[in-house]
C-alpha cells in the first residue's frame, strides 16, 4: 500500500469518526426541540370524596414512552400557562345550561390556580365540572355562582384548555339521575 493511499484511508477514517460524533452531538438537541415539546391530552373521570362525588377533566402532560427517547434522554417541556373553561349544555337540543367557568386547576403537589405550569408527569392537573352531594342527590356544576341544580337527564360536558396560544377542546356526555350515583359518565 502506497503512502498516499495510506493517508487517503486514515483521512477517511478520521472523518467517518468526525462524522459520527457530530451526529451524535445533533441528532439529541434536534430530537429535544421536535419530541420534547408538552403534549396536552384530556381524560375525563369521577373522583369520590366524604360527602359526595365530582365529575372532573383531567390534563395530562405525559413524559416520553418511547425507549430510544429514553435512552436519547429527551424529556418533556413543562406546559406554561394553562388555563381551562367548560360549560354544560343539555344532552340533543344543545341549550346551554351552565355557561361556563374558568375552573380551579389542582396540580401534584401545588395551589389550586386558574392559571397553571404542567411539568412532564403522570400525574395530571384536575378540575371539577359536576360535584354531587350524596346527602341530598344534589348535582351541581362546580365553581357555580348562579346555584344551578342539575336536573336528571343526559348533558354534554364542553371543555377547552389553553396552552401555550394553542387550544385544546373535547367534549362528553354525562347523566344525573334520581338515584344514587345521582350522575356518572355516558359511555360514548
Amino acid at each position: 500500500m502506497q503512502s498516499w493511499e495510506l493517508a487517503a484511508l486514515v483521512i477517511g477514517i478520521l472523518a467517518l469518526v468526525i462524522g459520527i460524533l457530530a451526529f451524535i452531538v445533533a441528532v439529541p438537541p434536534f430530537i429535544q426541540m421536535i419530541s420534547g415539546r408538552p403534549k396536552i391530552s384530556l381524560e375525563f373521570d369521577t373522583r369520590d370524596v366524604e360527602s359526595g362525588s365530582f365529575l372532573t377533566c383531567q390534563i395530562f402532560n405525559r413524559p416520553p414512552t418511547s425507549r430510544i427517547l429514553r435512552i436519547l434522554n429527551i424529556t418533556k417541556m413543562t406546559a406554561e400557562d394553562i388555563m381551562a373553561t367548560f360549560s354544560i349544555e343539555e344532552y340533543g337540543t344543545q341549550r346551554v345550561v351552565f355557561p361556563g367557568a374558568v375552573p380551579k386547576i389542582i396540580t401534584h403537589g401545588g395551589p389550586a390556580a386558574q392559571r397553571i405550569s404542567l411539568p412532564a408527569s403522570a400525574f395530571p392537573a384536575i378540575f371539577g365540572i359536576v360535584t354531587v352531594e350524596t346527602a341530598t342527590g344534589k348535582v351541581a356544576p362546580c365553581d357555580d355562582t348562579t346555584r344551578i341544580t342539575l336536573e336528571p337527564g343526559k348533558y354534554y360536558a364542553r371543555v377547552e384548555v389553553a396552552v401555550g396560544g394553542k387550544f385544546i377542546s373535547k367534549q362528553r356526555a354525562f347523566v344525573v339521575t334520581e338515584d344514587h350515583p345521582f350522575t356518572y359518565w355516558a359511555v360514548n
